[in-house]
């Protein structure tokens, strides 16, 4: 049973983004700044990552700190407007992080940041949807002037500066999981070509992304929500990850200055979670006004649905009315000098 409220909110280009909203009551004592907290999911997810059911929501933190949340499903999900084709010399990850700063995130703002009480928005991703952000985010930070929308902060979770070696110890899982791979291993895209989509079967990716075997998430999730939660995707987003994505990610890294919380579970099976990649990740982001990275104990990949994802969700909204605040104060500072 969802907790959140589902918008449609149509876009200036004839388009439409859908998602979820938790705007909780105004605090008696207005703070120095206010992050309306925008989310972005990852493959195979809608913005219901952040709203599985009362235990899994993000709309818990938000209504005990009082932070507004706007979680968007990403274009071709769901009711969510498609975007054309890739063309050639175009990816996934560069093409949808720009038209979620290009179109997206400034009728958000327009929409719900003044009605909400935020002076600021946050972006908080996982996995595919945190590279995604990140391309948002450089974008915004390139050209800030311009954008439609005020940015002070970043949360980025479920990715990583090195893939992992495919997990093997469980033949089914493994075999289901290495299926999908070897499609997207042998896919070719064609300019101006729709791509297949994939379907991940439901308990191969129970069993790789939330490690209930290991005892990291509730058995109730297990036992209809995953289902829900679990949808078509583009082969394109995969194969960006594991093909394009590593040779232009520190090049968008390079470009951002707003402070940047990162996570990745230790029990993680897409990316090396050790200390030395954790580092490595979070010296690429050498600009940030601030750079939190760390592996979080115990998570899985998708950590925001395991036994620690209200720990982790408490931890990056806290973040986020931090960047408010160092924005607030930033911009006073600005101002009087």
């Amino acid at each position: 049973m969802a907790t959140m409220e589902h918008f449609t909110l149509p876009l200036a280009n004839g388009n439409q983004i859908t998602g979820l909203l938790s705007f909780p009551p105004k605090p008696a004592h207005s703070p120095k700044g206010t992050p309306m907290v925008v989310c972005i999911h990852g493959g195979t997810y809608t913005a219901s990552y952040y709203d599985a059911d009362p235990a899994h929501s993000i709309s818990n933190i938000s209504k005990a700190l009082s932070i507004p949340v706007v979680a968007i499903t990403r274009p071709g999900y769901g009711e969510s407007t498609a975007l054309p084709p890739l063309e050639e010399g175009e990816t996934w990850n560069k093409v949808n992080g720009k038209y979620i700063h290009e179109s997206i995130l400034p009728a958000v703002w327009k929409e719900y940041g003044p009605k909400s009480g935020a002076t600021t928005t946050v972006l908080h991703s996982h996995s595919i949807g945190a590279s995604i952000a990140i391309v948002t985010t450089a974008l915004h930070n390139r050209s800030p002037e311009t954008a439609g929308y005020p940015l002070s902060g970043l949360v980025t979770s479920g990715v990583g500066s090195k893939l992992m070696d495919e997990p093997s110890d469980n033949a089914s899982a493994a075999e289901d999981k290495n299926e999908n791979l070897r499609m997207i291993d042998s896919y070719q895209p064609k300019p101006g070509v729709e791509a297949p989509v994939s379907t991940w079967p439901v308990e191969a990716k129970d069993y790789l992304m939330l490690r209930p075997q290991d005892g990291l998430c509730s058995p109730d999730l297990l036992k209809g929500t995953t289902a829900k939660l679990n949808h078509p995707a583009s082969i394109l987003e995969p194969l960006d990850i594991r093909r394009q994505w590593p040779h232009y990610w520190l090049d968008l890294a390079k470009d951002i200055y707003v402070p940047h919380m990162y996570g990745v579970g230790e029990q993680d099976v897409l990316w090396k979670t050790d200390k030395r990649w954790t580092d490595e990740y979070a010296r690429a982001f050498s600009k940030s006004a601030r750079m939190e990275a760390a592996t979080v104990p115990l998570a899985p990949h998708c950590m925001e649905l395991s036994y620690v994802g209200q720990a982790w969700l408490a931890r990056t909204l806290g973040f986020a009315m931090e960047c408010a605040v160092w924005e607030a104060l930033r911009q006073e500072k600005q101002t009087s000098s």
